[in-house]
């Protein structure tokens, strides 16, 4: 086809119109990558001050306040000595401030348990169980899992965990959640089993605060989250995060 052909130009035209449009998809693509990729990195360091305001935040009630308030109990337990209080009464100021240091101490724990510190998820996870439970609810835990995960994964994937159990026991008020923790194929599987006593959705697609931030966290970690009802008890709801190890 020769420069003099009515048909050269028709070709080199829509051969450049092709080239363009490849090179500006190709451009497109790599600057969605990086947009991406910045956003990943954000996020990544919005939940690295979170977690490390947490851990401030736990050192200073477990260690300051709980020393502040055990200076009170004393000296208040010095007062009503010394003011002749009935030996009740001061047993009972003296236990409800013991109360508020106990409260005080879930609380740091709940912010940042030990246990994470060490980058030991599953202790922590066990633990977390542990503390959720009370006369209305008990908790099964269950580990078969032994695979050193890195300190990103181990700090989110158990704050996905616990704002799960957190929501399951607040807002379908079971009698008891069972967890299993387990490796198959290279990745981690997390499972929550219990029976709901308030009716709720099946991979609902809540908007609150505590949805937003586990698929923020589930991002990070390249998990998957699924709630379904088990095949072979209807009655028995199971939320399953999947992340590869």
């Amino acid at each position: 086809m020769s420069s003099t052909d009515p048909y050269f130009h028709i070709v080199v035209s829509v051969a450049l119109f092709v080239l363009i449009v490849i090179n500006v998809t190709i451009i497109l693509i790599i600057n969605l990558r990086k947009q991406y990729k910045l956003l990943s990195e954000t996020r990544r360091r919005e939940h690295e001050v979170i977690e490390k305001e947490r851990l401030r935040l736990a050192n200073d009630l477990h260690d300051g306040a709980n020393a502040i308030i055990l200076q009170v109990t004393q000296e208040l337990k010095a007062d009503l000595i010394h003011a002749n209080m009935s030996g009740e009464v001061i047993e009972h100021a003296s236990e409800n401030f013991t109360n508020f240091r106990n409260e005080l101490r879930v609380l740091a724990e709940e912010l940042y348990p030990k246990e994470l510190v060490d980058n030991n998820w599953i202790a922590a996870l066990e633990a977390q169980c542990k503390r959720y439970q009370n006369q209305d609810l008990s908790i099964s835990f269950e580990s078969e899992f032994n695979t050193p995960l890195s300190e990103e994964k181990a700090i989110q994937s158990f704050r996905i965990i616990q704002e799960l159990l957190s929501n399951s026991i607040k807002h379908s008020q079971p009698e008891h959640i069972s967890v299993f923790v387990e490796q198959q194929k290279g990745e981690v599987l997390v499972e929550l089993h219990y029976c709901p006593k308030i009716k709720i959705k099946v991979n609902g697609t809540s908007s609150g605060r505590g949805s937003t931030t586990i698929k923020s966290r589930l991002k990070l970690i390249g998990g998957h989250l699924s709630s379904y009802f088990d095949p072979d008890d209807a009655l028995t709801r199971i939320d399953q995060l999947k992340f590869k190890a």
